[in-house]
């Protein structure tokens, strides 16, 4: 008789052992298994205020866990059902559910990115963020960004940002990326200021920054903008007017159509250079930290001119004589 008994607690003990070792086989199946070693990734999204049952009955739907109920059950022995957060993520059925919960609860979401170029205007940059999908327009328009910035006008928004790319998580608020470029540019210009303004013919850090927007039209090429630096601060020293054709453009506004004339020359704007001395009123264009260094560290020369020689290069003149001949070279013969 306890032979018998023995023996049956024996194999209630071996069964039971059989059990768990199955159970804890299932566990580590549908946890640590991925669904589908081969699939390719897909954007999920957690909302603010989704619960865990939410969460894993969109995770099912897509087919990215194998059980809802094992994924819910697993993310509870782990204390982790209250820390997943919300954002966009990049899934994939190739992930095990651990690693599913491991990236919700880290909140590595996905990142993009966007590039506000140099020599840009203000209002580029406003449609260029208004335009993104996954950016939220927060701002009505410019005049609200200005207000919210402390500028009085929506003028002085021009050359106020500064030209980088920005890296954003999806429902970032349009004034978040235009609040970031607008520090970062009153930061370079003041900083590049208080180490060589002292030595610049200009009077301040908003004086660069309407001389570095005309060199940021003026050429393409970073290898030329202090020798173009060079030019306009010796026109400026010699009390010479500017003449830079892109201030004029950004003057005509809307009624500039891709060719300038002789009548938009003579025409007087606040931007028209040729019909005014000194600086116009604002940058026209955003600058770049480049033509920013070009302006406070201009190449030191003699040129007063240059013209284009219709490569993006330009020939540069001392004198009106050499200009001439270089426009008839360079400008006239092409027509």
């Amino acid at each position: 008789m306890k032979q018998k008994f023995f023996s049956a607690f024996i194999f209630s003990l071996f069964a039971l052992l059989l059990s768990v070792i199955a159970l804890y086989g299932s566990y580590r199946y549908l946890v640590f298994t991925a669904l589908d070693e081969e699939a390719l990734g897909l954007k999920f999204s957690i909302a603010k205020g989704d619960n865990l049952k939410q969460i894993t009955h969109q995770l099912s739907e897509k087919k990215l866990i194998r059980s809802a109920l094992g994924f819910e059950i697993y993310a509870r022995l782990r204390g982790l059902e209250n820390q997943l957060q919300s954002g966009e993520y990049s899934l994939t059925a190739a992930m095990s559910s651990d690693q599913i919960l491991m990236r919700l609860v880290s909140g590595e979401v996905i990142r993009y990115k966007i590039t506000v170029a140099e020599g840009k205007r203000f209002a580029d940059f406003w449609q260029q963020l208004r335009q993104h999908p996954k950016i939220i327009s927060a701002l009505a328009n410019p005049a609200a960004l200005a207000q919210e910035l402390g500028l009085s006008e929506v003028s002085q928004l021009e050359g106020q940002f500064l030209p980088e790319t920005f890296s954003f998580i999806a429902g970032t608020q349009d004034r978040q990326i235009f609040t970031q470029s607008y520090q970062l540019m009153q930061r370079y210009v003041n900083q590049q200021w208080q180490q060589f303004g002292q030595q610049s013919l200009l009077d301040s850090p908003q004086e660069v920054l309407i001389l570095a927007s005309i060199i940021e039209k003026e050429t393409g090429l970073r290898a030329e903008q202090p020798r173009i630096a060079g030019v306009f601060l010796n026109r400026l020293q010699r009390g010479m007017r500017l003449q830079t054709d892109p201030t004029v453009i950004y003057g005509l506004g809307d009624e500039y159509q891709g060719d300038i004339k002789y009548e938009h020359l003579r025409r007087d704007t606040p931007y028209n250079t040729y019909t005014r001395f000194g600086l116009p009123p604002t940058p026209i264009a955003l600058p770049g930290r480049h033509a920013i260094d070009a302006v406070l560290q201009p190449q030191q020369h003699q040129e007063l001119y240059f013209v284009s020689r219709g490569d993006g290069s330009h020939v540069f003149s001392k004198s009106y004589e050499q200009h001439q001949q270089a426009v008839n070279e360079y400008q006239l013969k092409r027509k």
